[in-house]
This record gives structure tokens, C-alpha cells and sequence, in this order.
């Protein structure tokens, strides 16, 4: 018989090396950290399956604040997904069925997820509308013959926070849907995240940054670099050199992933690539439904370091 519970602190450490085991390539941190760096962790927060007391399986649900309407709405995101017999495809339907419950219960209405699990299997009038995202994958070493890099671009320091903190508020007030960032939000979970960062300065003023947020490999087994967050005051134009310095200050793949809606004209483009894994499912009554949210959400990017 299979039980859905929560997660005990004293089984944390089983269910994060699960996930490693289950999702291959990644180490146990890369499920770990995500946990501890949340502003709430919680461990009711982990629904794990057990059959004969060993865990087969669980779910982890997280909380992001969007704008909407000049307003901040509560979403809901389940992440880290797996059941260590894949074949149990009712274990994985379950799983998502008691996270959608729990949430539910909390209020929270519209649940981000990546998932290929077709969540009407769960609720017969359930709301699901994909996230279609496209990126461009360009060759680096050609983005660099006509570049002359005039200002300091530097690595990412605590001192340049503040500024980078100012620009990302700038550009995400201009549009709905993106994420609000707490200052503990940000000290918690962002900043972990930008081990691998590069600010571009003129005059010690920031004018953009950017995150490298893991590496990748296409159908032919190359390497490439995904970009993980990019912000510029506008009209900067400063992308390509940002991308230029940090292959070279961190040694990383001569090709990068960026999201097809931002230009790299300089560049000599690679490959398209199209991912529409990123649902958006809504749990709450039909009369409550509201299209700008689902609207909002999916005009806005989310970047890699926000999880979504």
C-alpha cells in the first residue's frame, strides 16, 4: 500500500539524494539548496510516497508573489516531481493531485509547474495552459570580432547589490506578471544564485548584469551555457559584452542559451529550441477565474534563478 504524507527532517537527506538518483546529472545540492534557500522552508512543503517504508517518490511545492493590476498575487509552484519506478504513472498524477489540494487549501489559486502530466487526469474542469518558451542558442566566439569593451565590466560583488536590485525592479515594474523580489527574497534565494554573475559599469554606475544559471547539452552532446537572468538599463545595448566577459572570466562553453524575445544581433545564431514543458493551472471556482493573471504570467519571463 502507498501512503502520501509529508516529509520528516529526519528523511530530508533520502528524499534529496531520490531526486539526484531520479533526475541524474545534477548532485543532491541541486535539490537541497533550492529547499533551505526558500524564505519559508517547510517541511510540509515535500509530500513524499512511501510503500513498506521507504520513500518511492515525492512532490516539493513553492510560493512566488507576481504584479498584477498594481497589486502582488500569490502563486503557487511544484517542482522536483519523481517516483522512483517510472513506469507508476498514477504515483506521479497522485503526487500532483495532493499538492494541488494543499495549496488549494491555502487560498492559492494558479500553480506553476513543469511538468508533461496531463493534469485533467485530476479534475475534470481544470484549467491547464502551457508556457511556450523559445531560446536561441549562439556561438559566442563569433559575437566577439567587433566588440571593444570601452567600460568595466567586473564579477558580481556584494556591494554592487543595491544597483542591481534597482534595475531589477525598473524593468519588471514596466510589465505584469513577473516576480516580486522581498529583500529577503533576494538575500536568500537570489543571491546564492549569482555565484556566476557579471555587472557592466560606466563611471561605477551599473548599466546591466547578467547570471549564468548551469550548463546544458544539445542532441550532439556539445556543451553550452544557460543564461540565467539579464537586465540592462534600457537601451544599453551592453548584452554582448556582458556574454564575451564571462566565457572568459569563468571559462565557460563558447556557446550560450538566451530567450529568443531578447536580440544578440551581433551574434551568429546556433539553433531555436522550444520548450513548452511550463504549465499554469488554475484550481480555483470558475466564477473567480481571471484571465489577465494567466495572461500576465504568460507574457512574463521567468528567469532561471526564480525556478519558473
Amino acid at each position: 500500500m502507498i501512503v502520501y504524507r509529508n516529509v520528516k527532517n529526519n528523511e530530508l537527506d533520502s528524499w534529496f539524494e531520490i531526486c539526484e538518483k531520479n533526475f541524474g546529472n545534477v548532485s543532491k545540492k541541486y535539490f537541497s539548496r533550492p529547499y533551505y534557500e526558500e524564505e519559508k522552508a517547510n517541511l510540509k512543503d515535500i509530500i513524499i510516497a512511501v510503500e513498506n517504508d521507504k520513500i518511492i517518490g515525492g512532490i516539493r511545492v513553492v510560493y512566488r508573489h507576481i504584479k498584477m493590476n498594481n497589486e502582488t498575487v500569490v502563486v503557487g509552484g511544484v517542482t522536483d516531481i519523481n517516483v522512483i519506478a517510472r513506469s507508476y504513472f498514477y504515483i506521479f498524477v497522485e503526487l500532483l493531485k495532493k499538492a494541488f489540494e494543499y495549496l488549494k487549501k491555502q487560498g492559492i489559486h494558479y500553480v506553476l509547474g513543469f511538468t508533461t502530466i496531463n493534469a485533467h487526469y485530476i479534475y475534470q474542469k481544470l484549467h491547464t495552459f502551457e508556457i511556450e518558451k523559445k531560446y536561441d542558442v549562439f556561438e559566442v566566439k563569433r559575437i566577439g570580432k567587433n566588440i571593444s569593451v570601452k567600460n568595466e565590466i567586473t564579477r558580481f560583488c556584494n556591494q554592487d547589490l543595491q544597483q542591481v536590485i534597482e534595475i531589477y525592479n525598473k524593468r519588471t515594474s514596466q510589465e505584469e506578471g513577473h516576480i516580486i523580489r522581498t529583500p529577503t527574497y533576494w538575500n536568500k534565494f537570489i543571491i546564492p544564485k549569482l555565484k556566476y554573475a557579471c555587472v557592466y559599469k560606466k563611471n561605477n554606475a551599473i548599466l546591466g548584469y547578467i547570471v549564468c544559471n548551469g550548463l546544458l547539452r544539445d542532441e550532439n552532446n556539445d556543451w553550452y551555457w544557460n543564461i540565467g537572468e539579464y537586465y540592462e538599463i534600457e537601451g544599453s545595448n551592453i548584452l554582448s559584452d556582458l556574454v564575451l566577459t564571462m566565457v572568459k572570466e569563468y571559462h565557460l562553453p563558447n556557446c550560450v542559451r538566451i530567450p529568443s524575445t531578447i536580440d544578440m544581433a551581433a551574434a551568429k545564431r546556433k539553433a531555436s529550441i522550444c520548450d513548452n514543458r511550463m504549465k499554469i493551472w488554475y484550481l480555483g471556482e470558475e466564477s473567480q477565474f481571471n484571465t489577465n493573471i494567466i495572461e500576465g504570467i504568460q507574457k512574463a519571463y521567468f528567469w532561471g534563478i526564480d525556478q519558473f
